[in-house]
């Protein structure tokens, strides 16, 4: 299985492999990486489970959790085009917000 890590979790795995090992302690291994012990003894029971994997972000490919919905997106973006032509993102922000049922909808969301 292929693994795509970044520098700082290529960072971690010797420090990690060490604490399994034995030939560092929580304590040194924390300061090195800037973390707290309990988040090192986290990385090594994911390490342990899933080997240099388990160290990677394991929401890395997935959508945000602050996305909405591709459908309601293309509604809101027509809804834009056809009503706010011309106007900037205040007007719609607050009309969306108000009158039309999108409380959720923030101005970074309807921009994008």
């Amino acid at each position: 299985m292929l693994v795509t890590m970044s520098n700082k979790e290529l960072h971690r795995l010797p420090v990690i492999q060490a604490v399994v090992e034995k030939r560092l302690r929580r304590r040194d291994a924390a300061s090195q990486l800037d973390l707290t012990e309990r988040q090192v003894q986290r990385l090594m029971n994911r390490f342990r489970e899933s080997g240099a994997a388990g160290l990677t972000n394991s929401r890395r490919g997935l959508p945000g959790t602050h996305c909405i919905d591709i459908a309601l997106r293309h509604r809101i973006l027509t809804l834009l085009r056809e009503n706010y032509v011309g106007f900037g993102p205040t007007l719609p922000q607050k009309s969306f917000r108000s009158a039309m049922g999108f409380p959720f909808l923030s101005r970074r969301c309807a921009a994008g």
